[in-house]
């Protein structure tokens, strides 16, 4: 995605957390793996490709703003599951 995409991992990065801000992503850091594994069950399910389908650019750019969401998202909760369990153990 980055090389398609034409930029560097950094800019990238810079991309996914711009994301971060402008969707107030970190507000949706709540709740399970599973709740999250459900959402994203939802998600894929509308993504899904027919039966000898091709994930061609159109497909591509139809659906690399959920990707780069669901990124986004993902790195948010997985910060607040760490910093959750890190918390934990110093107390």
């Amino acid at each position: 995605m980055i090389a398609h995409a034409g930029v560097t991992e950094r800019q990238y990065l810079g991309r996914l957390q711009a994301l971060v801000a402008s969707q107030r992503l970190r507000s949706r850091a709540i709740g399970s793996a599973a709740d999250w594994a459900m959402e994203s069950l939802v998600i894929s399910n509308a993504a899904m490709l027919p039966q000898r389908g091709d994930a061609d650019e159109a497909y591509y750019r139809k659906h690399i703003s959920t990707v780069d969401e669901r990124l986004a998202l993902g790195g948010v909760r997985l910060a607040a599951l760490v910093n959750r369990s890190l918390s934990s153990r110093i107390r």
